[in-house]
């Protein structure tokens, strides 16, 4: 666990496959799962860029949350922008 800690501090985009194959390259032999498990006790995750959403993931959720905060309100398209009815 050290070795892993020591390593995740100068690289943290390792993942449990690269952190296999650096300890496999060092005389240590580790299989993925294993790293897996100490990663994950650890509180250790690989740093990468998430995937943002996509646009219309987003115009779902303003509708659904329009038509939450106003309920008399009737979606005609998902890209349409939404106002309440009148009554």
């Amino acid at each position: 666990m050290r070795l892993i800690d020591e390593q995740y501090l100068k690289t943290p985009f390792y993942g449990s496959r690269s952190m296999t194959h650096h300890l496999n390259r060092q005389g240590y032999p580790v299989n993925r799962k294993r790293i897996q498990r100490l990663m994950r006790q650890m509180g250790l995750e690989a740093i990468y860029p998430k995937p943002t959403p996509a646009a219309s993931i987003l115009a779902i959720r303003y509708i659904h949350i329009s038509c939450v905060i106003f309920p008399s309100c009737t979606p005609i398209r998902s890209g349409q922008p939404i106002s309440p009815t009148s009554p």
